[in-house]
């Protein structure tokens, strides 16, 4: 893949900014483990006029959590990973911030 194939990325991203009324946005393209495209659109702070880039941190607060189980339910369904096996099987050295529910969890 290269920039070529992604001929009118740029156009679509900033159409769908404007349609969903988005100020600012980074967008990745990975294949082969390799970036073939990073980079920032519209602002991260329209007061200030500052601008998005590919290095800009967004907040995406409990989101993870979502793709996180995303993620499980993908690789249970490629037999990959199994959801009634405890998270110390997989991550030996997986802890959590209390004790008592790192010992409990599942």
């Amino acid at each position: 893949m290269t920039m070529e194939s992604l001929k009118g990325i740029h156009t679509y991203i900033e159409e769908q900014m404007k349609a969903w009324k988005v100020p600012g946005v980074s967008v990745a393209v990975v294949k082969d483990q390799e970036f073939v495209m990073m980079e920032g659109y519209g602002y991260r702070n329209i007061a200030q006029s500052l601008p998005v880039t590919s290095e800009t941190l967004f907040a995406i607060g409990s989101s993870t959590k979502a793709f996180t189980a995303l993620a499980a339910a993908i690789l249970a369904g490629e037999k990959i990973l199994d959801l009634d096996t405890s998270v110390k099987e997989y991550l030996p050295d997986f802890k959590m911030f209390d004790a008592f529910a790192t010992e409990r969890i599942g």
